[in-house]
């Protein structure tokens, strides 16, 4: 053989061996684009960040805030005069206790107008029906040509009649209302509390007692019953339902821990007005992810303080520890008798991967993965929008992109475009966005965003 053809063949050798390698890459290795719609990204978290088995030992806390178990708004009829007001701000009242008195002069005066008036109706009543009793006399006796006459003088005394019936209808309905405001001309609270707020405004609604947002003459704060308001976000919310277990613990003292149960959770999102949104996403592509309330009822109320700000977190007690891959359920969704979880491939793309289940904990709404899953797995909450080809996005980035994690001391940007300020131990962080989980021990995040601690404080816990 020549050395010309030995040029060849090894030419030759070399372009296969080059298609081959970018051949492999294109299909195995390739980091796919990030697409500019962001309703064409998915986020995904790691098995084992998700179950606690990886270094964050994830357990998601949320923000939370002491308040009173029961709020009661009491309203003024905007049509009185107040006569009298009985308690001031700051005050303590119990059931029964005065608030407020209306002027009774205007109520009397009007009863006497009103009696009036229903006295003269039931005199116009008795009127019309003699006039009809008078008017068939007279068509009785009346000529034929007559007769139309009469008979619509009768229809239109008859009309008349109705009329004032249906005004005294009216008029007696009204007066019952006048005694009533009479016998009710004090307002008396209807638990015990702690006057909070007296507002002496003219656009107050009328009507007694309202709720918390209601318009409100006199707002009461229950005493010696708390609960606690805790926030969560659109991607940490599926993991509470009510009757959950919960532990809450206080910002300032870690080891002041208190025990309750889920109440209830808003399905509607927080009012925006508030800065109620977190995003995820780039710049360009902020993706807004809602706010949603939830309450938790204590066992005690020992040591908690009134506005006191809080940490909430699910209490998982000693069935915590498992044997095994327990996936929340709400990761898991079925088609027929299979079950899947949306996972990200090996090229950053979400694909529908079938995995295998054991036991269920009903408790813990968590199913055991016995096939299709490993730690290391990414994986998605399943969403009507999410299908397969989607980019996957590590929850916690910029559009998969890994976000700084900066060093003790360091400024982290947040969720909600501010920055977090490392705090010392046992010192009480800056706030940042409600709804915000955290981790135990090393990092903290809302779902959407990692942040470092130091010395297993908190970043910059969430308060409201």
């Amino acid at each position: 053989m020549t050395k010309k053809k030995v040029g060849i063949l090894i030419g030759a050798a070399v372009v296969l061996l080059a298609v081959a390698c970018a051949a492999l890459w294109f299909f195995f290795f390739r980091t796919a684009n990030v697409p500019s719609d962001p309703n064409e990204i998915a986020y995904v978290s790691t098995v084992s960040d998700i179950t606690g088995m990886g270094g964050l030992g994830m357990t998601t806390k949320y923000s939370g805030v002491a308040e009173p178990e029961r709020t009661l708004s009491v309203r003024k009829d905007s049509t009185k005069k107040i006569a009298q007001l009985h308690v001031a701000v700051g005050q303590t009242v119990h059931v029964g206790d005065p608030l407020f008195s209306y002027d009774t002069e205007d109520i009397s005066l009007q009863l006497e107008q009103a009696q009036l008036e229903l006295e003269s109706l039931n005199n116009r009543i008795t009127t019309l029906n003699q006039q009809i009793e008078n008017l068939e006399k007279e068509k009785s006796n009346a000529p034929a040509d007559d007769q139309l006459s009469y008979t619509l003088q009768i229809q239109s005394t008859q009309l008349e009649i109705r009329t004032a019936e249906y005004d005294r209808s009216t008029k007696a309905t009204a007066i019952d209302q006048l005694k009533k405001s009479l016998e009710n001309a004090e307002v008396v609270s209807e638990m015990d509390g702690v006057i909070k707020e007296i507002n002496d405004s003219n656009n107050a609604n009328s009507g007694m007692y309202g709720t918390e947002n209601s318009n409100a003459f006199i707002t009461i704060l229950s005493t010696g019953q708390y609960r606690i308001k805790a926030t969560a976000t659109e991607l940490n919310i599926q993991a509470l339902h009510e009757g959950m277990p919960i532990k809450v613990t206080s910002r300032v003292d870690p080891n002041q821990i208190w025990t309750g149960r889920v109440d209830t959770i808003e399905r509607e999102p927080v009012s925006n007005t508030q800065n109620n949104y977190v995003s995820y996403g780039n710049e360009s592509t902020f993706t807004p992810a809602s706010k949603y309330n939830f309450y938790v009822l204590l066992d005690s109320f020992d040591g908690l303080l009134l506005g006191q700000h809080v940490y909430v977190e699910p209490d998982l007690g000693d069935e915590s520890v498992k044997t095994g891959l327990w996936l929340p359920g709400y990761y898991i969704f079925t088609e027929g008798n299979t079950s899947y979880v949306w996972a990200a491939n090996g090229q950053s793309r979400i694909e529908k991967r079938e995995v295998s289940l054991g036991q269920y904990d009903s408790d813990r709404d968590a199913y055991e993965i016995l096939s299709g899953l490993e730690n290391d797995d990414r994986i998605a909450i399943p969403a009507e929008n999410i299908h397969s080809g989607m980019y996957a996005a590590d929850a916690g980035t910029e559009q998969g992109q890994p976000m700084d994690g900066g060093t003790s001391g360091d400024t982290v940007p947040s969720i909600d475009g501010g920055t977090v300020v490392p705090e010392s131990d046992g010192a009480e962080g800056q706030p940042v966005d409600d709804g915000a989980a955290s981790t135990d021990g090393d990092a903290s995040t809302d779902g959407n965003t990692t942040v470092p601690e130091t010395d297993g404080a908190l970043l910059g816990g969430a308060i409201e």
